[in-house]
């Protein structure tokens, strides 16, 4: 059985070790659009309308996108001060119960990101500047990272109450 769960949660592992990896490339994309403008701009002294916002939009999906990621790396923001003295143990149930506000959170962004989306598919909604680009792409992007989170909690939970059961690793 240990091995079987090993392996699923390894399987996920590399899921969201890859969507982040692909993410890294968005940071490129980013820089490329960035350098491009910068030198059309000052160099041609023909800026563009639509650099800016495909870096803005860019910039937001792979921000959202990027949690499982984060969390599968153990890469959050947290304050060590009192948790890097538990046990280990002590560590896996905090970790239970922060998984549980992630999970929360990510429930919020699967549910408001996916109306949010529908509504913008429905309404044909773009972007008010003079590029009008359509927005539900990015949109998309919300219930998707949410899903990703969810799963990569699920992995984290799993793991520490093996942890806090066992005391060994999984």
């Amino acid at each position: 059985m240990k091995g079987k769960v090993s392996r699923l949660l390894a399987g996920v592992d590399h899921v969201i070790d890859w969507t982040g990896k692909v993410l890294c490339f968005g940071w490129i994309i980013i820089c490329f659009f960035l350098l491009y403008e910068v030198v059309s701009r000052y160099v041609f002294n023909a800026p563009t309308i639509w650099s800016g916002e495909l870096c803005l939009y860019i910039f937001g999906g792979v921000g959202v996108m990027a949690g499982g990621y984060c969390l599968l790396k153990d890469d959050h923001i947290k304050v060590d001060l009192f948790y890097a003295m538990y046990p280990k143990r002590v560590k896996a149930i905090v970790d239970c119960v922060i998984v549980a506000f992630i999970v929360f959170w990510a429930l919020l962004l699967v549910i408001y990101g996916w109306e949010w989306f529908i509504r913008t598919v429905v309404n044909n909604e773009m972007s008010i500047t003079q590029w009008r680009v359509v927005l539900w792409p990015v949109r998309l992007t919300i219930p998707i990272a949410g899903v990703l989170l969810i799963i990569a909690a699920l992995c984290k939970f799993i793991r520490a109450i093996y942890i806090a059961v066992t005391g060994e690793e999984l």
